[in-house]
């Protein structure tokens, strides 16, 4: 493959790789440069990030910083601008004079292949390219995101996430028609660009490798634990990091993921395997098809919680009750997955909760 000239536009300086989207970038990075391709990043930076610009530098070409300074102040007046002018209020935070100018100068002064804006508020500096195919690659239909806070948000916020959910809808939907090619993490995302009309031709992409699992013996379950750290969300998105090193940290949390898969055909298939966080079928789910309705016990440290939420495709569809239990139809007609998840408050300087996860697994009968 002949040598590629990629203008590469991110919202945070990917490196570390201390969060999903720095891994994903500083790898792609690290992959186009291996490949002898002339990589050129665009960047947002932050007081703290100068470390991290000085190790970018010996991996691309060239790497450009535009200063990013968040402040109460200032998300006030742009969210009273995007009120008025009608784009969505994360959009409208992250444009800045002098990125569109840089992404102007840049591509004025070279012919670049590609121009690869990496999330949705680096999307608007795509459309600013004077050369180059522009690649948005969206990561997540966000939309969705906000849709799914707008459900478990307090009654006053709701009608404030609708509005920008709505509006988000029409701004990816546009903007993905405008430029040369989409790329969405998994199916549920290309799925949701595609409801608010992006183009049909939405392409996937492989961030984590996967490793088949063989069994050589009868398995009536298998289990996996994910320790996910503590993650604080700020004003430039979640990090990897305890509330104690985030001083503009809005909340903090640490995470813990189970999943298990079950064959609904074993006697065992109804008995705890003793993970800290659980789902156990009540309902005998080998005789549960499309359509029925099955009850679901949850179970943190072995006993019962309530006010756990079980969701299936990511929509809350109930809350644990007393005993634990909350009962749900089976939507699927092949695989369901069933996920529960429990925040509790913790008083801590790194985090203000823990949040539980799982996930449940199995073949539903035909």
């Amino acid at each position: 493959m002949d040598s590629l000239r990629v203008l590469l536009l991110t919202q945070i300086v990917p490196y570390p790789p201390d969060s999903g989207p720095r891994i994903k970038t500083y790898h792609v990075l690290r992959y186009l440069a291996s490949r002898g391709h002339r990589v050129v990043l665009a960047t947002f930076a932050r007081a703290d990030e100068a470390d991290g610009v000085r190790a970018l530098r010996a991996v691309c070409a060239q790497v450009h910083v535009v200063p990013m300074r968040r402040s109460r102040v200032a998300d006030v007046r742009d969210y009273a601008r995007a009120l008025a002018g009608g784009r969505p209020f994360l959009v409208e935070r992250d444009s800045k004079r002098a990125m569109h100018d840089l992404v102007r100068r840049l591509t004025g002064a070279e012919p670049f292949d590609i121009v690869h804006a990496d999330q949705l508020t680096m999307g608007q500096y795509a459309l600013d390219a004077r050369s180059g195919r522009r690649i948005f690659d969206a990561h997540n239909a966000v939309w969705s995101i906000v849709d799914r806070a707008r459900m478990n948000a307090l009654p006053f916020i709701k009608p404030v996430l609708a509005l920008e959910a709505a509006r988000l809808k029409r701004y990816e939907a546009a903007l993905c028609s405008a430029v040369d090619r989409v790329l969405a993490v998994s199916a549920d995302d290309r799925a949701n660009l595609a409801a608010v009309g992006a183009p049909a031709d939405v392409r996937g992409k492989a961030v984590v490798t996967e490793r088949e699992l063989k069994v050589t013996a009868k398995c009536a379950s298998a289990a996996a634990f994910f320790d996910g750290g503590t993650w604080s969300l700020t004003p430039d998105g979640e990090k990897n990091l305890p509330k104690s090193r985030c001083p503009d940290a809005v909340k903090a949390w640490e995470s813990r993921q189970f999943a298990k898969w079950i064959d609904v055909r074993s006697p065992q298939a109804r008995v705890p395997l003793g993970e800290r966080f659980e789902i156990v079928p009540v309902t005998d789910l080998a005789t549960a098809h499309n359509g029925d309705k099955a009850t679901f016990r949850v179970l943190l440290d072995g006993t019962p919680v309530s006010g756990a939420t079980l969701a299936i495709d990511h929509k809350p569809l109930g809350e644990t009750d007393s005993a634990g239990e909350v009962r749900v139809k089976i939507r699927a007609t092949d695989i369901e997955s069933v996920s529960a998840s429990l925040r509790r408050p913790l008083r801590s300087p790194d985090a203000d909760a823990e949040v539980w996860e799982a996930s449940l697994t199995f073949e539903v009968a035909k």
